[in-house]
């Protein structure tokens, strides 16, 4: 059969993944660039315009089955493509982490045939055939008469194929530069602002390191791949894996590389190992220095492990980028002085703002609607898709929100501003006033620095993605 999967333009793993499996099961497949925005103009509702178009786009490519990967921020818009393609008689199917959160509210907006929770790797291609026949039967196949259980997660990710990158580098050819892989599936750690992290720490499992190798080798045949990105949770999980991994890496592979980890997993020998093997850049998870917010959002570690981390990867030559949170509930702008101060005397390289977004799935949105933190009319809008805001979680949603507008200004160019200069807007509490209500300033600008700089690989992908749509168009 002909599966479509639309996207937005971006590489997904899962999606990639996916379609390996639907394709070597003799499917064939491929994907439809639908344009719900991107990370520099923002994520907007489509257009009934814009959804005519995208539906039409599917449509070209002759679907037995549409499958969608849903989000929160983005869900709204692929419902609206999701119903107009059920007027037009093409049956559906969705799964990802929205329709994993709220399966019956993602069935019904998007009139989907079913819905799959959890990781779909295993039953995929049965679910396919399943949808396509209309025999919604399995307990873990979601329909509109048959309420599901989580699909049965893959206990061996060994027996994963490689996925299927021309389906994207087609296109975006691009997109190979910095090739994206992970090497584990789940996370230890349970954040409680993460869709994902109520079922994680059960199920965290790993690739072996020869699976691992043999994909970046046919990666480095197939495609002119000049840097890898590790997108695993915590890439540094396991310091005996990652030795074993990185001396393969060093000797059969040899190309720089960048990777995500926690605070509680960089050390100064794990910083070593992993720039003696090309490591040039590590995102980092911070997201707040105030005990009690850090306690709210279930992070156990302290300042002080966090500022070891930074220093032991900066020591060791590693560009450090932190995940910084604002507009957290009960923390107030003010507290700008102690934050910082903070990554003055721990500076990293950049500094990634989020805006706290309470996303459906996650054990704050339970926390949130248990202790009436948010309304139940904004709860509402949260489960369908709505209120996330123009860029979601790099923006502002909403105009109270904006009193964070100063704060975020000063962490994003603190590392790139002379500390006098900071400490100057500091204290003179420049934040109260200064409201600089533009992403591309407060974002692309910020990230430019990096980019420029050579190091921030996905700030360049994103910046190369955008320019090669733009060439698509005209």
């Amino acid at each position: 059969m002909n599966v479509v999967f639309p996207y937005d333009g971006y590489e997904h793993l899962g999606i990639s993944i996916l379609a390996a499996l639907a394709e070597n099961s003799g499917h064939s497949v491929a994907l439809a660039e639908i344009d719900i925005g991107n990370y520099i103009k923002g994520y907007r509702p489509l257009t009934l315009q814009q959804k005519s178009e995208a539906v039409e786009k599917v449509l070209t490519l002759k679907p037995d089955i549409v499958c969608f990967s849903l989000v929160s921020p983005t869900f709204q818009s692929m419902a609206m493509i999701a119903r107009a393609l059920k007027e037009r008689g093409i049956t559906t199917i969705a799964g990802g982490a929205h329709a994993t959160a709220l399966p019956r509210i993602a069935l019904q907006d998007g009139r989907f045939d079913a819905v799959v929770c959890g990781e779909a790797d295993s039953v995929f291609c049965e679910a396919l055939e399943r949808t396509v026949r209309n025999d919604i039967t399995p307990d873990w196949l979601y329909g509109n008469n048959n309420p599901a259980t989580t699909s049965p997660p893959l206990s061996n990710i060994n027996d994963l194929p490689i996925p299927a990158k021309h389906l994207f580098y087609l296109d975006h050819p691009e997109m190979a530069r910095d090739y994206l892989i992970s090497t584990s599936r789940g996370c230890p750690f349970t954040c409680a602002f993460c869709a994902g992290a109520r079922n994680n720490g059960s199920r965290v499992r790993q690739r072996s390191v020869d699976h691992v190798i043999k994909e970046l080798e046919w990666a480095v045949r197939n495609y002119p791949v000049e840097s890898v990105y590790f997108v695993d949770d915590v890439f540094t999980l396991s310091k005996p894996w990652l030795r074993k991994f990185l001396l393969d890496y060093s000797r059969w592979i040899d190309l720089p590389f960048h990777c995500i980890t926690h605070p509680e997993l960089m050390d100064g020998e794990t910083a070593i190992i992993l720039q003696k093997a090309g490591c040039f850049s590590i995102r980092l998870g911070v997201q707040t220095i105030n005990p009690e917010s850090r306690k709210m959002l279930n992070r156990l570690e302290s300042n002080l492990t966090a500022s070891e981390a930074i220093r032991a990867a900066k020591e060791s030559g590693i560009r450090v980028e932190v995940d910084h949170i604002i507009n957290i509930p009960n923390e107030h702008p003010e507290e700008i002085d102690e934050t910082a101060d903070f990554y003055l005397k721990n500076k990293p390289d950049a500094i990634k703002v989020y805006w706290f977004t309470p996303l459906p799935g996650s054990e704050w949105m339970r926390i949130a609607s248990e202790k009436n933190l948010l309304t139940s009319e904004k709860i509402e809008e949260y489960s369908h898709g709505i209120g996330f805001g123009e860029h979601s979680y790099l923006f502002p949603s909403d105009k109270k929100s904006q009193q964070w507008l100063g704060v975020q200004f000063i962490l994003a160019f603190l590392p790139h501003l002379p500390e006098w200069l900071i400490r100057y807007l500091v204290d003179k509490k420049i934040h109260r006033v200064l409201r600089i209500p533009s992403f591309t300033i407060l974002v692309g600008l910020s990230r430019l620095i990096n980019i420029i700089q050579g190091w921030d690989k996905v700030g360049f992908s994103h910046l190369s993605n955008y320019f090669q749509n733009l060439k698509l168009k005209h």
